[in-house]
């Protein structure tokens, strides 16, 4: 066997780490997550940058911040500067694989990026690999892309191949609207709403059972996609490769749920939709069953699993990405603060600090284009906020009242920290050589 371990990242969309088993508190059972998280680490202050995807991507792929790699808004290119971490683990030698083409950039680095080709729609293909799926679990994308991860498995193991492998997979199934397959869609509630909310960013008014029935039907994806996770798990089993795989599930950010009467991923920095799910596993390193609360955020993966291959960080990343090691070492913190941010997207524009107590928000400007019946700024407005606003976390953890005119002495440090951020993490990759 070789030294190093291998890499399964699957990467979920808009997954709540609140709506998981592992997070206690809830009645709805998602064993599957509950097996990573005794078998490993499950982190409970993880984040992103901002509600959107593209971004998140490249912050686990690179080590480093939106508006440092460059993809600030969903759509743009990684630039060919950056370096990625697929590029890495290639050069270390890994078998490198994705499961569907990701925008330019993005893949570089992986010897293949259409694992998932062969399932695509197509229900019969994912049901040959995972039998025991119903037909519905078998149509959404979590299975697709599962399916192309144990059939790439199970190639590798009959072709003798021994080299250490990265596989990255991705899933929407999480994402809003949400249409769960029976049985998961009255798994919950017998009478789910037929209207799903998460197609408004923000319904004031919204009935009870509306919003029941919604939040019902996002918890019945969260069901569906643990049982396929399982699937995944029990491969590796199978094949004998869990005691020396890395396996980290996780998203790329959270979702809105009816908090202060938002819903999906509206341009708020509010936790709901920035707090994301992580979980690790590698045995005799990652220690099992410990659920750290230190502060992390998307870049810090990137450290993390160079760390655990013994492989150097790259200057970039350096002071970007923090190793999170100490964290289920139960050591210290990485982070006394994260830095948020909502890059210029129709019209909307700001960053925020956020520490274990407070965070403070400050944008340049709120759209006035709307997102669903309602723009950012009329959300905003509704709430009766300035541009500016500041949340003691700790007496108001459901950032719904305004305190910086009562603390001015800490929107002062948050302002300082927010403009130290912003300076360290300036990009200082040299540009390309033009060649003249």
């Amino acid at each position: 066997m070789h030294d190093r371990p291998n890499v399964i990242l699957f990467m979920m969309d808009a997954l709540r780490p609140d709506h998981l088993q592992p997070w206690g508190g809830r009645d709805r059972a998602t064993p599957n997550f509950q097996r990573i998280a005794d078998e490993g680490a499950f982190f409970r202050n993880f984040f992103g940058h901002m509600p959107s995807s593209f971004n998140a991507r490249a912050s686990v792929m690179t080590g480093r911040d939106p508006h440092t790699h460059g993809v600030r808004i969903n759509g743009r290119p990684l630039p060919a500067h950056e370096i990625t971490l697929a590029q890495i683990l290639a050069g270390a030698g890994y078998a490198t694989a994705l499961s569907r083409p990701y925008p330019r950039g993005m893949n570089r680095g992986f010897a293949r990026n259409d694992l998932n080709a062969p399932f695509v729609d197509s229900p019969g293909a994912v049901r040959e690999v995972l039998p025991s799926l119903t037909g519905g679990e078998a149509a959404t994308d979590m299975a697709e892309d599962t399916a192309s991860l144990v059939q790439w498995l199970r190639d590798r193991a009959s072709s003798g191949d021994g080299r250490p492998f990265l596989l990255w997979a991705d899933e929407e199934f999480s994402h809003g609207p949400w249409n769960p397959p029976a049985p998961y869609d009255t798994m919950f509630n017998e009478a789910a709403a037929s209207a799903d909310a998460s197609q408004e960013s923000y319904a004031p008014g919204l009935s009870e059972d509306a919003a029941r029935g919604t939040i019902d039907r996002f918890d019945g994806c969260v069901a569906c996609i643990d049982r396929i996770l399982g699937l995944l798990l029990d491969e590796l089993d199978t094949l004998g490769l869990a005691e020396n795989t890395l396996v980290i599930v996780m998203s790329d950010h959270g979702q809105l749920l009816g908090e202060l009467d938002f819903w999906g991923k509206p341009p708020v920095l509010l936790d709901p939709v920035l707090r994301s799910a992580l979980l690790m596993r590698l045995p005799g390193v990652v220690r099992a069953g410990v659920q750290p609360e230190g502060l992390a955020i998307m870049n810090d993966v990137f450290a993390t699993v160079l760390d655990a291959l013994g492989l150097d960080l790259p200057d970039a990343a350096h002071g970007q990405s923090m190793n999170l090691r100490p964290l289920w070492e139960g050591v210290g913190d990485v982070r006394e603060h994260l830095g948020l941010e909502f890059n210029r997207y129709r019209g909307t524009a700001g960053k925020g600090i956020r520490t274990r107590r407070w965070k403070y928000i400050h944008y340049a400007s709120l759209g006035a284009e709307p997102w669903g019946t309602f723009s950012p700024a009329e959300m905003w407005a509704k709430q009766g906020w300035d541009r500016t606003v500041l949340f003691d976390l700790d007496a108001d953890p459901g950032e719904t009242r305004d305190v910086k005119a009562e603390h001015p002495d800490v929107v002062a440090e948050m302002q300082e920290r927010l403009i130290t951020w912003l300076i360290d993490s300036e990009n200082d990759v040299p540009a390309p050589d033009p060649g003249d």
